[in-house]
């Protein structure tokens, strides 16, 4: 795995959701093999790709079998150090998260979410949508996911882990070969901005022409660089739970609501925990209350 840092937190207005682009591109192809070629290398060393970005860093990496490391790390340096962009690849990842931004505001769950980030996040990069602005991904051009990925994939900004059965002087001594070849230059700089405090009980509400209604009811919560992140990941899976959540179980099975679910964002600082859920217009208020009381009864054990 190669893992860098990246994502939401380092992107302004103009580069919103960029790195989900240029990371979902990055594997399509190398300057030596062309994608078709890829994918037979791919095949021919029994080898699973997976590239992603997140809040706070993006990661490219592989599983293989032990006899086939060599000849993988191989192909995973030339998709880091040497990656070709082809341009289907990155129209085709660029329409993927346009979408996904598109739905962001006219999915009613998913919009209320976002307003939901917007609020809790106000005055930092975390206030857009995960998968960036439709604005920023609509202008986005090739020549922009070029220069972020020559910004980012830079010697004092990769980090690379091998975890398996494997030798690890000749393993080593093959990385140190490798990644010889990237070049120098700093860590990115995170975009300033700290979300602003809210006050005690901020409502917001907005009206749309759909049928339901959607809430997202929340709270800030301890990042995972938090001591206490481990406690409220254990409320996040009691939140969760398949059998006897009081919201993700009972409210459905009671018909209070529908959609029922729970966010909790792995960010490194202040995360939040919400409650998103649709409902019909006679049941919103027990629903909402219900989620009320539940928090309530967290917040007070």
């Amino acid at each position: 795995m190669v893992a860098l840092r990246m994502g939401t937190l380092y992107e302004d207005a103009q580069t919103s959701g960029l790195s989900q682009v240029l990371m979902r591109s990055l594997i399509a192809g190398t300057k030596k093999l062309t994608p078709a070629d890829l994918q037979l290398r791919l095949l021919a060393h029994k080898m699973t790709m997976e590239s992603g970005a997140s809040a706070d860093y993006g990661q490219v990496g592989f599983q293989s079998f032990r006899e086939e490391t060599s000849d993988a790390l191989d192909l995973l340096a030339q998709m880091v150090l040497t990656p070709s962009f082809p341009d289907t690849a990155v129209e085709s990842s660029r329409s993927y998260f346009l979408a996904k931004a598109a739905e962001d505001v006219e999915h009613p769950l998913l919009g209320s979410y976002t307003t939901f980030l917007a609020t809790m996040y106000e005055g930092s990069p975390l206030a857009r949508p995960p998968h960036g602005d439709v604005q920023a991904l609509s202008e986005a051009r090739r020549a922009d996911v070029l220069a972020l990925y020559k910004r980012l994939f830079v010697g004092g900004n990769i980090a690379v882990s091998v975890v398996g059965n494997v030798d690890a002087k000749k393993t080593m001594a093959q990385l140190e070969k490798l990644f010889a070849a990237a070049p120098a230059g700093p860590p990115p700089t995170p975009t300033a901005g700290t979300p602003r405090d809210l006050p005690s009980d901020t409502v917001i509400t907005m009206e749309k022409p759909i049928l339901a209604r959607s809430l997202v009811y929340g709270y800030p919560a301890p990042g995972y660089a938090d001591k206490d992140y481990a406690a409220f990941m254990v409320i996040d899976s009691y939140l969760r739970s398949a059998d006897r959540s009081p919201i993700t179980f009972w409210m459905p099975q009671r018909d209070q609501a529908a959609s029922v679910g729970v966010m909790y964002p792995s960010y490194p600082r202040r995360s939040s925990i919400a409650v998103y859920l649709a409902a019909k217009p006679q049941n919103y208020e027990a629903a909402r209350d219900t989620v009320a009381s539940v928090f309530q009864q967290i917040r007070s054990t």
